[in-house]
């Protein structure tokens, strides 16, 4: 399975290059999410003009929650607002969903 999402936000690395605040979400461990930072147009994005790469995400094997996935760590401050969006490619069949860890 893959997923196929691009991301904005202000003061992060949305390229998913090295140093990208994106992350592997993977509660079951053991390597079987993987992210792979993909050109855009070759995937068909209707982005690719604003966001040259996108991030395949690929599941092989067990993962929880649901087929794994990404997170973008945050560190908490007084008053502070943070707003995330992105945009996903989803196979038909699969929904996205919000995991949060306690």
């Amino acid at each position: 399975m893959r997923f196929y999402a691009t991301t904005e936000a202000i003061g992060k690395n949305c390229y998913f290059d090295t140093g990208s605040a994106i992350s592997v979400y993977n509660n079951s461990g053991g390597g079987t999410v993987t992210h792979t930072r993909v050109d855009a147009k070759e995937q068909n994005s209707p982005f690719w003009v604003e966001h040259p790469y996108v991030l395949k995400i690929t599941t092989n094997g067990t993962a929880s929650p649901g087929a794994g996935g990404f997170y973008c760590a945050h560190t908490a401050a007084a008053n502070k607002i943070v707003v995330e969006k992105f945009v996903a490619k989803v196979p038909t069949g699969y929904t996205v969903t919000s995991a949060y860890n306690a």
